[in-house]
């Protein structure tokens, strides 16, 4: 599967530490214009994904960036959502006690988080504002199986009532984008690693 001006690898994680870990890696490169590297990530994606639906997450601690960076691009994601119309769950706290030790020297006091989940239908997936609105330092796509009750899906989601095990039944495979670096991780128990490399064509 070609995309811009970059190429795609695919490899195997082995011992894996949980069984949510991922399973797969794919690295698809750090393109020199941001809008290239978002079109790129979005190719992969959609490639996985086909034409279910998906239910994103979005954490702004989890971005591995400067804290108001990862801040600003969650609230701009949610004004995009807004503009579209678009149905999600929110959540907004301070994160103090969580704080590891290294992320209490490097931040002064606690850190903001911004919590979002959302459903992007399939169409919706192909609407082009959507791939410049995605935060570009981390988004988690869970691929949805098939026929999801979309309210069901964002309150259970929200409030933390999906099981490891309803995960795996809910949803084809997870996939963790961190488009700025170029990488994804990919969790299944679908997909062996030939099926996913003839899925991107690689």
């Amino acid at each position: 599967m070609p995309i811009i001006n970059g190429k795609i690898r695919v490899s195997e994680i082995k011992n894996l530490k949980t069984p949510d870990a991922a399973r797969y890696s794919i690295n698809y490169g750090v393109s020199k214009s941001a809008e290239r590297q978002r079109q790129n990530s979005h190719i992969i994606i959609s490639a996985l994904k086909m034409q279910s639906d998906m239910l994103l997450y979005i954490d702004n601690l989890m971005f591995n960036s400067i804290s108001k960076q990862g801040e600003a691009c969650a609230l701009s994601f949610i004004k995009f959502l807004d503009s579209e119309g678009l149905d999600y769950r929110y959540r907004k706290s301070s994160e103090t006690s969580n704080q590891s030790f290294w992320d209490k020297i490097i931040s002064s006091g606690g850190r903001t988080s911004h919590k979002i989940y959302c459903f992007i239908p399939d169409d919706v997936w192909r609407n082009p504002n959507l791939i410049f609105a995605l935060p570009f330092h981390g988004v988690k796509y869970y691929i949805c199986s098939g026929g999801a009750d979309k309210e069901k899906l964002l309150d259970d989601a929200y409030a933390g009532f999906i099981s490891q095990e309803e995960t795996k039944s809910l949803f084809k495979l997870s996939v963790f984008d961190c488009c700025s670096y170029g990488q994804m991780g990919i969790s299944t128990d679908s997909l062996s690693l030939e099926q996913l490399k003839n899925t991107l064509e690689v």
